[in-house]
Order: C-alpha cells, then sequence, then structure tokens
C-alpha cells in the first residue's frame, strides 16, 4: 500500500477544502458525479478513498445510502 495519511495530513486536507478556488473545484467535481450519475434517492454509493467523508455531504442530500472507506483511520476519524 502506498502513503496513508496521519493526523496532520488529515486536517490540512480539510484546511485546503475550505480554500476558495480548491473549493470551488471540489463543487464542481460532485456537480460532474451528481449529472453523470443521476442518482435517485435510496441508492447506494461506496466510496473508495473517502478522506474526512467531505465529498459524500451533497450525495446525502440527495437521500442517497452512503459507505465511505479509506485506509487512514486519521481520515475516517474527521469524517461525519
Amino acid at each position: 500500500m502506498g502513503y496513508v495519511f496521519d493526523f496532520k495530513d488529515a486536517g490540512n486536507y480539510d484546511a485546503w477544502l475550505d480554500k476558495g478556488r480548491n473549493r470551488h473545484c471540489l463543487d464542481l467535481e460532485i456537480k460532474l458525479i451528481l449529472d453523470l450519475l443521476s442518482p435517485e434517492k435510496g441508492q447506494r454509493v461506496l466510496d473508495i478513498g473517502c478522506g474526512t467523508g467531505v465529498s459524500l455531504e451533497p450525495l446525502l442530500e440527495q437521500g442517497l445510502s452512503l459507505t465511505g472507506i479509506d485506509p487512514s483511520p486519521y481520515m475516517l476519524d474527521l469524517a461525519d
């Protein structure tokens, strides 16, 4: 397995996403995913490498059943 994020990396990851341009890129990525998948309420999604789960939040708002996995326990600790 490759590099696994530690606690400091996990915190920096979320802080990086809070910056305007980075957040905008994430928002575009999520919009693209929703447009491509056209998910319907109740469908299931598996996110492999979910990190802190920030990209899953908008999918929850769509009424999807989500499972996220990540090799870093520190990233998962920060996930909601």
